[in-house]
């Protein structure tokens, strides 16, 4: 890190990043290769938990969790990506400069992490090996659907299941949880129709976009035009399956992932 880099870390609490993690982890985590994880909306860290057998010894998985979620189940969901990014790179500053990391969003995520390298960049903190957006349309695409996060109750919980399809049956029984993952859903998807970064915004990492080429979301012209966003090296790779490819056919994807992880380990260390 440079001396400003080294400034802004100390002036940070030095347990802030703790909150975000889904479980506690000791510093240093220095000489590891972190893989820091953003889920989609309404989702949280069990989405990655059969990642980290999967991709050890080569990167510790670093599932996030952000606002209203788990541990964090009493604090307000976040509505902003911005402001979410914005209050990561402040309290995360450790774990980014303590080795390398890569950076893996799934839609929603998918956003955060592209807002979050940025806010990276701004700050002048280490750099991401790889930053991999999944899922997710580019973020200088005309919204194509129509915003729903203002909808009354019942109108957001028909225009869920329009939208994504039939709430689970267990889900639905449980009335309390219900109305909790909606709260969370609902904050989630404001976040998402909200956002709407300057069309010249880029990053100058790595990239590696994924995405299903039955996505219903995500067509793949929207995804490959992450392009335009990247100043480092771009790359692409399409799996069978719709929106949630990399959980239907995840032993595929995990090893496409592990790969690209791998090579771009590889480049880090050798810069």
């Amino acid at each position: 890190m440079d001396e400003e880099t080294v400034t802004y870390a100390k002036s940070q609490p030095d347990a802030a990043w703790r909150r975000w993690l889904s479980w506690p982890r000791e510093l240093p985590l220095t000489e590891r290769n972190l893989l820091f994880c953003f889920p989609y909306a309404g989702g949280g860290s069990w989405i990655f938990s059969r990642w980290p057998r999967a991709l050890d010894p080569l990167a510790v998985v670093l599932p996030v969790v952000l606002p209203g979620r788990e541990h964090r189940s009493r604090e307000t969901p976040g509505e902003s990506i911005p402001e979410l990014a914005a209050q990561l790179s402040r309290d995360m500053v450790q774990l980014l400069g303590s080795g390398r990391y890569m950076l893996f969003g799934h839609s929603f995520g998918g956003f955060l992490v592209f807002e979050l390298a940025d806010q990276i960049l701004k700050n002048q903190l280490p750099p991401p090996a790889l930053v991999v957006i999944s899922g997710c349309r580019a973020p200088n695409l005309a919204r194509t659907w129509e915003p729903i996060h203002h909808l009354s109750d019942d109108q957001f919980e028909k225009a869920v299941e329009s939208r994504f399809g039939p709430i689970p049956v267990p889900l639905r029984r449980d009335h309390q949880t219900l109305q909790i993952y909606l709260k969370l859903l609902r904050a989630d998807l404001k976040a998402v129709e909200t956002y709407q970064p300057p069309a010249e915004k880029t990053i100058p990492y790595d990239l590696l976009v994924c995405g299903g080429r039955a996505d219903p979301f995500v067509p793949v012209g929207d995804l490959l035009a992450w392009r335009s966003t990247a100043r480092g090296r771009f790359t692409a790779e399409l799996f069978p399956g719709g929106h949630f490819f990399f959980r239907e056919r995840s032993e595929l994807f995990l090893g496409v992932l592990k790969h690209h992880l791998k090579h771009h380990l590889r480049r880090a260390s050798a810069q």
